[in-house]
Order: structure tokens, then C-alpha cells, then sequence
């Protein structure tokens, strides 16, 4: 043990003679084994965080974390991929700074939908791409509390305009053959 003057001294081991002096075996015992729990927990944390990480890395859905302003926190890389941008351009900025008003106002319409009513919910969300029209996502927005009252918007979009466009298309097929006078026959 150091002392004021770096000297060192050790502890001196129990005394069966001295009652005042307690058996240290017990005590260094419960610390080998506090620190092989520790390291087991580190280890499973560890561990954990590599499955999640791997998990969020390969998932073709696109999630995103919202601080209480708004500002992006946390993004997964289809949604750098999604919309053409490296993280570093999205993170900290907000739906504002990164898309065109109307875009962004829809956005924030629905993030805020969360944090006033603090209930999840789940909205088709319509984004313009460069040389591919109009996507639509189905995108549910949740909220997230954290210790001290911290406030966070989470959400995960799947794309689904291919399934948009079938639907339309037998909406449209639908109304014709609805409106079709003549006997429409099916080849098979």
C-alpha cells in the first residue's frame, strides 16, 4: 500500500492470534469473483453490441434516431444509400437542412405527431429521387425516453413502391374491367 512518502507497505495477513486482524481470504475471494463477473458481463456486452451492430449494418430498412430538435443522431447506411449521402452529411442536421420544405414539412408533421401524443405511429411517407420518380415508404415513427427526461424520435421505413404501383395498377385494371361494356375473356 503506498503511503504519503511513495513508500510502499504490505498489508499484513491475518493474525489468528489478533481477533482485530479479519481472515482476508474471504474478502479476496468475493473480489476474484466480482471480477470474473465483471468480465463475463463485459464480454456479453460486448458481444451484444456486435450482434446489434452487425444486425443494424445488414438490415435493408432504413432507421434513424431524432434528437428533441429534430437533428439526426442516428442513421443506418441503407438510409446514407437511400438517399445518396455519406453520414457525416446527415448527422446533426435536420429534415430541414437536408430536403426540399415541402419534403421536410411532411416529415416533421409526423415526428411531431409522436412527440405530442408520445404513441408510436405509422404513416406512407413519399419521397422524390433523382431519375426514379416518387418513392413511398411505410415508416413507423416511435417515441424514445431516456434518463433525464431526454426525448427522442426513432423510426424505421421500408420502401414499398413497387407495392404501391401494383395496387394502383389493379385499381386502374379494376375500373376498366368495371367499365367495360364487352365481354372481357381470359386466356389461359
Amino acid at each position: 500500500m503506498a503511503t504519503p512518502d511513495n513508500s510502499t507497505h504490505n498489508l499484513p495477513a491475518a493474525d489468528s492470534d489478533n481477533p482485530d486482524m479479519p481472515d482476508r481470504a474471504p474478502l479476496e475471494e468475493n473480489l476474484r469473483i466480482a471480477q470474473e463477473e465483471t468480465a463475463k458481463s463485459q464480454q456479453e456486452l460486448q458481444e451484444a453490441q456486435q450482434l446489434l451492430d452487425a444486425f443494424l449494418l445488414n438490415n435493408p430498412a432504413l432507421y434513424f434516431i431524432k434528437d428533441e430538435h429534430g437533428r439526426y443522431l442516428h442513421i443506418s447506411q441503407s438510409f446514407c444509400t437511400f438517399f445518396g449521402a455519406d453520414k457525416a452529411a446527415i448527422i446533426g442536421k435536420t429534415d430541414l437542412d437536408l430536403f426540399p420544405e415541402n419534403i421536410a414539412r411532411q416529415f416533421l408533421h409526423n415526428d411531431n405527431e409522436v412527440r405530442e401524443t408520445g404513441k408510436p405511429v405509422e404513416v406512407i411517407e413519399s419521397v422524390p429521387q433523382k431519375n426514379a420518380g416518387v418513392t413511398h415508404s411505410i415508416v413507423h415513427k416511435f417515441p424514445i425516453e431516456m434518463p433525464g427526461n431526454r426525448r427522442f424520435v426513432g423510426g424505421v421505413a421500408v420502401d414499398i413502391t413497387e407495392r404501391k404501383a401494383v395496387d394502383e395498377l389493379n385499381v386502374h385494371l379494376s375500373a376498366l374491367v368495371e367499365s367495360s361494356n364487352d365481354a372481357i375473356m381470359a386466356l389461359t
